[in-house]
């Protein structure tokens, strides 16, 4: 249950453009992250001149006077690739649906341990069984394999280790 929150100049969308820029986001989710596409929590917060400031230039950038700034939560089990593919996918939307200009959006992605996160009824994600809340599988793979030395990388909830057989285990966060 990813949380999109768009910071959005006042008085410069209209409520259709709005509309388009939540569709936008719903949409980019979906296709990058697989989510459900009711899948749905968006917030947009429109705010005066003296309360949203956003460098037209840093860095190295054109803004207009439509730049927003769009937050996301979501859990802590993303992949550096859906991240890639969610921050392509949220430009490229608002650009197509919204007439925004690329360099006019800026994504910050929040991921938050499941621990953290509680969909309602009080539940916290991290306890709710694995067929109502849907976790990356553990992956084990053998990447190298001699005499000497077998390689491991082990994907569990994001988190990724090597271990070698004859130095009886380097591990750690890779």
């Amino acid at each position: 249950m990813p949380v999109f929150h768009a910071h959005i100049p006042k008085a410069v969308f209209t409520s259709d453009e709005k509309r388009a820029l939540a569709d936008a986001l719903n949409l980019a989710l979906h296709e990058a992250l697989g989510t459900p596409i009711d899948d749905r929590f968006i917030i947009i917060s429109e705010h005066a001149e003296d309360e949203l400031f956003i460098h037209p230039t840093f860095p190295d950038l054109q803004r207009s006077e439509r730049r927003i700034i769009v937050t996301v939560i979501f859990g802590d089990t993303r992949t550096v690739e859906q991240k890639r593919r969610l921050a392509e996918l949220t430009t490229r939307y608002a650009v197509d649906r919204v007439g925004l200009d690329e360099d006019d959006v800026m994504l910050m992605m929040l991921p938050v341990a499941l621990t953290n996160m509680s969909f309602g009824r009080g539940r916290l994600m991290s306890d709710m069984t694995p067929i109502s809340v849907r976790r990356p599988v553990a992956v084990t793979a053998a990447l190298a394999d001699s005499s000497s030395q077998t390689f491991m990388l082990r994907r569990s909830m994001g988190v990724t280790s090597c271990k070698t057989a004859r130095s009886g285990g380097m591990g750690g966060p890779l």
